[in-house]
């Protein structure tokens, strides 16, 4: 495997099956690498460590639990919106018109604290303007606050933190499903620039969202992922160039995580750091075959047969003794995502026909990816209805429910025929699509 630029070394982590590759690049080759990286969209966030009382556009007092928001302008104040809280909290507080003496391109959040009990929120926009709201952590806040913070005096305070200009982003080479563009992703490039990163390297951390306690399927057995706990878990990413405007970095191998917005904070030589910015993570993605019933749900086993068999259960024609013994001679299958036969012991009387269905749901973003089938007649009598493998892989791939109905016929005889299907679902590694969880590729 190569890439422009760079040298890639492939390397098994035996504890999961999982060959992944990892890239430098080639000293005076990394520009190369990077004109294939796309820009990630980012937002920078405003945290509050404790509960924190605001004034609302109509007077009201207003308390914020602690997390990280984003703020915009709003129409009479700015709109913080909660990036921890599902579904979001989105609130209005009241700020004041002001200016700002800072150069920026777009709009630019800034919230220093004023002693123990204020917090600053102001955002900076491109033509000079600017709106502030004042927060308290004791509730003591007016309706209409005086401005703290001097125009003169923001850049002084801007110059103490990281700021990044922009985030570009690379998938893993060679990448199974890889990312849309724009997205931070397990193995992946971060290429950042910015400002007041500092000479002596710090660290880049990236904040993820677990959402549940899962497990997931080893092949002996079942164990609890690293780090499963509900909540949020701090990953740090590996610095491989660090410089007072620019960084580059990989971030390393994260598993039991869905696709989410997560926030990306960097940190000086000093532990100095804003709150965060808002980033899109992608999980990464691994494809496996669903076992025998699993996620299946049997809507209908057709008792057009003698003898009926679907995933395993049996329904037998009330009529058969007047037949006399009839026996299902063919393949016993149980290694398949979904098996069934169908035996007809009428020895010249008629055919027997049905159609079974059968629906598979999915969820957390899997999605089939492949159907496969087989079929296997005692004679060329038999009928099995079923549309290839590719057009039915075509149809449902990318969905997460599949309804399949599969109608056949078994001659006289005594005659069956058997069936078996094989679905590959791909998702999010170390998240459930159903009542298990796979990360093993």
């Amino acid at each position: 495997m190569k890439r422009l630029g760079a040298i890639c070394v492939a390397i098994f982590i035996a504890s999961i099956g999982l060959t992944v590759w990892i890239c430098d690049s080639v000293s005076g080759q990394e520009s190369a690498i990077e004109r294939d990286a796309a820009p990630v969209p980012f937002q920078k966030l405003l945290e509050f460590d404790k509960p924190i009382h605001f004034v609302t556009t109509e007077g009201q007092d207003l308390v914020l639990q602690p997390g990280r928001y984003s703020v915009e302008m709003a129409q009479k104040g700015l709109q913080l919106t909660s990036v921890d809280q599902e579904p979001a909290e989105v609130v209005v507080v009241q700020a004041d018109a002001t200016t700002h003496d800072l150069s920026v391109a777009t709009p630019e959040l800034f919230s220093p604290k004023e002693g123990e009990d204020q917090q600053v929120v102001m955002l900076l926009m491109p033509d000079g303007t600017a709106r502030q709201a004042v927060g308290s952590y004791t509730g003591i806040v007016s309706r209409h606050a005086v401005p703290i913070i001097k125009p003169g005096a923001i850049a002084g305070l801007a110059g103490q933190l990281p700021k990044i200009n922009s985030i570009l982003a690379t998938p893993p080479p060679p990448s199974y499903d890889p990312p849309p563009p724009g997205h931070i992703t397990p193995f992946g490039m971060l290429y950042l620039k910015g400002e007041q990163f500092g000479s002596s390297k710090g660290k880049i951390m990236l904040h993820v969202q677990v959402p549940v306690e899962k497990h997931f399927h080893a092949g002996v057995g079942t164990m609890s992922l690293p780090g499963s706990k509900p909540g949020t878990r701090m990953v740090q990413l590996d610095i491989t160039q660090w410089g007072p405007d620019k960084i580059t970095a990989k971030t390393p191998l994260i598993a039991g995580v869905p696709d989410h917005s997560a926030v990306l904070q960097v940190l000086n030589a000093q532990g100095l750091g804003s709150p965060g910015w808002n980033v899109p993570f992608r999980a990464m993605r691994v494809r496996v075959t669903l076992q025998y019933k699993e996620n299946v749900t049997k809507v209908l086993c057709s008792h057009g047969a003698n003898r009926n068999v679907c995933l395993g259960e049996t329904a037998i024609d009330p009529a058969l003794t007047l037949e006399g013994p009839c026996f299902y001679s063919g393949p016993q299958v149980n290694d398949k995502t979904i098996s069934a036969w169908h035996l007809n012991c009428h020895a010249v009387v008629d055919f027997d026909s049905g159609a079974d269905t059968y629906t598979i749901e999915l969820k957390n973003n899997w999605v089939i990816d492949q159907v496969r089938w087989g079929w296997r007649p005692s004679s060329t009598s038999e009928k099995l209805n079923l549309p290839n493998a590719e057009t039915l892989t075509q149809r449902y791939r990318g969905t997460q429910k599949m309804v399949l109905t599969v109608p056949w016929e078994v001659s006289p005889g005594p005659d069956w025929l058997a069936y078996w299907i094989d679905v590959d679902v791909k998702g999010p590694a170390g998240i459930l699509y159903g009542d298990r969880v796979y990360w093993k590729q």
